[in-house]
């Protein structure tokens, strides 16, 4: 089963491909090095606390991550 952060993850992902960044490029807009970055894709950093996911799961509840309008 994917968790919420692990989908959050790939949805980053697949939102750099359609827009043809790099990890490297992405980071440098951040001002973070690019291996923060990547460890943060891996899930070795910033993960999405366990509690907040407990919590949603709890009340039946997702987190979407989703273009804004106009984006993309």
């Amino acid at each position: 089963m994917t968790t919420m952060t692990e989908h959050i993850r790939d949805e980053v992902r697949v939102a750099m491909v359609r827009r043809h960044v790099t990890q490297g490029e992405i980071a440098e807009r951040l001002g973070i090095s690019r291996q923060h970055l990547s460890a943060m894709l891996s899930g070795r950093r910033s993960r999405l606390p366990d509690a907040w996911e407990k919590l949603l799961d709890e009340l039946g509840l997702e987190l979407v991550v989703r273009p804004r309008g106009g984006a993309g």
